[in-house]
């Protein structure tokens, strides 16, 4: 990506992180919304992929997506917004606890951090497929807490 961009392919000026605003939206109400194919998209800029490859997807990770957005900026940026953000899941998490180390709330809260800790050392994905993974602990995180610990 480094050597490529922007000398043979222009930077993405934001273009792989679009679906970050399309991501909270069901299928079911936007059935014709676009789907995220940034494995095709980075495989085909990139040369990596055939052009008539339209099945195989590579993975693009997230220092690399980062760089071809918007260069050494981008890539400092990003960084620095994925810092604050995990700092902020942490603190909201840590609040949670309470002084009984062995409460359910407590176990959950640290299973909680454990499991963004390691979505975000997944750097082989781009940064959208690792919304949405945030999206699904978030959630089943409320169900657990609201429908199994509640009973």
């Amino acid at each position: 990506v480094k050597e490529k961009t922007p000398s043979t392919v222009p930077f993405w000026n934001g273009e792989s992180y679009l679906p970050i605003f399309t991501k909270l939206i069901p299928r079911f109400l936007w059935p014709d919304k676009p789907k995220e194919n940034m494995g095709q998209e980075f495989g085909h800029r990139y040369g990596v992929l055939a052009w008539d490859n339209l099945t195989t997807s590579m993975n693009t990770p997230i220092i690399a997506e980062a760089y071809m957005n918007f260069g050494e900026t981008g890539f400092y940026l990003i960084f620095f917004i994925m810092a604050l953000v995990m700092a902020k899941v942490y603190s909201i998490q840590n609040k949670a606890n309470t002084k009984d180390l062995l409460s359910v709330d407590t176990i959950i809260d640290t299973i909680i951090i454990a499991i963004a800790t390691v979505y975000f050392m997944q750097w082989e994905s781009n940064l959208t497929m690792m919304i949405g993974k945030f999206i699904i602990l978030y959630v089943t995180t409320k169900l657990i807490r609201r429908f199994i610990i509640q009973a």
